[in-house]
């Protein structure tokens, strides 16, 4: 949950809209959004790459996971299916929570061109968070001069678009797909086609502990959102970025809206620090924009007072959980 709000927060800060922060500063962003999936020109061609075995590791995931699961259930004093299963659901787990804006980003990449001098050039090597950026100027070494780099739509560039294209319909399959039945592997029914999805089981969420989701939708909302955020940042960002601040604002919102009107976690505390990030996360793209937009450093001093205020009159607010009978049924035998 704070990862994810720190996630979204840093899409706020790019050398577009805030062109004198530190190269540490952007180091920091790059982080948080690529974790080990750097994409600065020197090394793009392996982190895509890297990415590409991921996704791909993941769909045999996937595939096998039914095979694996009845294997473990035959052989239930067999530590090496055990392990196996374990490690399986680990990592897909990991892969669609805490990797999938990495990834995603990645993919998306294989489409990032911009017009330069009459040609559509692949400037995904000089992303808005990249290491390679002049944060003195605010703007990325891809769009200097007559130096156009690589040429979309051509030779090499097709390889990037036709290898990443059928891997992120997907992967996003896939995430979709197991948030649903809140991220357990053994709900999914899959045997040859990632996007059926009519055999899966649907999962009533557990009161296990405060931070227990109610409900597996939130995590596919957030998800939605994540995607959302991803693609309008890679492609727009750069060129039109008052309008992409815009359109995360709206989003942001939505998902700020969703769990006031649906909680997302059993317990009121939770729901409250839920409640804190996702208003602390709309208001720092708020005051992005006004301060790109005004050009004043007035709206960076009352952001933080104002926003502490604020998410701390939100965060108190009265909060409710919504009742579930097969939740409380389940309580009842935990407590038992």
């Amino acid at each position: 949950m704070v990862f994810t709000a720190l996630q979204f927060v840093s899409f706020a800060f790019t050398p577009t809209t805030m062109p004198k922060v530190s190269k540490e500063f952007n180091s920091t962003i790059n982080i948080l959004q690529n974790m080990f999936l750097f994409s600065t020109a020197s090394i793009f061609d392996l982190s895509f790459i890297l990415t590409e075995c991921c996704v791909l590791l993941l769909i045999v995931i996937m595939l096998t996971q039914e095979k694996v699961e009845f294997a473990k259930f035959r052989s239930p004093d067999s530590k090496a299916w055990q392990y196996t299963w374990l490690v399986m659901s680990g990592y897909s787990q990991t892969c669609v929570t805490v990797f999938f804006i990495p990834i995603t980003k990645m993919l998306v990449r294989a489409i990032d061109c911009s017009k330069v001098n009459g040609v559509w050039s692949f400037d995904a090597f000089f992303n808005a968070t990249d290491d390679d950026v002049d944060s003195s100027s605010g703007s990325s070494s891809g769009y200097y001069g007559d130096d156009i780099g690589m040429v979309c739509w051509t030779g090499r560039h097709w390889w990037y678009v036709l290898t990443a294209a059928p891997l992120f319909l997907l992967y996003i399959a896939i995430a979709v797909r197991l948030l649903r039945v809140g991220g357990e592997l053994a709900l999914l029914e899959v045997e040859y086609n990632v996007f059926d999805w009519r055999g899966d089981t649907s999962k009533t969420m557990p009161n296990t502990h405060p931070f227990s989701f109610q409900n597996p939708i939130h995590g596919t909302v957030t998800t939605v959102g994540k995607l959302l955020v991803v693609g309008s940042q890679v492609m727009f960002g750069n060129n039109h970025p008052v309008k992409v601040l815009v359109f995360m604002l709206c989003v942001f919102a939505g998902l700020c809206a969703a769990t006031f009107w649906r909680p997302a976690y059993h317990g009121k505390l939770a729901n409250r620090v839920r409640h804190f990030l996702d208003f602390g996360v709309l208001w720092v793209h708020l005051n992005t924009l006004l301060f790109y937009l005004l050009e004043n450093n007035f709206w960076m001093r009352v952001c933080l007072p104002v926003q502490l205020v604020l998410t701390a009159g939100i965060a108190f607010m009265p909060t409710k959980t919504i009742p579930c009978r097969e939740c409380a049924g389940q309580n009842e035998l935990l407590a038992a």
